[in-house]
């Protein structure tokens, strides 16, 4: 199997920016939910 037509398909900068906006999106709740906390505490 030859995978040479599909791995140059493929460009190293999509692989890394999917990586990159599924990291953001597990990330991103947990971080307001810490954000939003600050808030409250700091006006509290």
């Amino acid at each position: 199997m030859d995978f040479s037509s599909l791995t140059s398909a493929v460009d190293t900068g999509d692989v890394v920016a999917a990586m990159i906006a599924m990291g953001a999106i597990m990330i991103v709740p947990s971080v307001a939910k810490w954000a939003v906390k600050k808030i409250a505490t700091f006006f509290g």
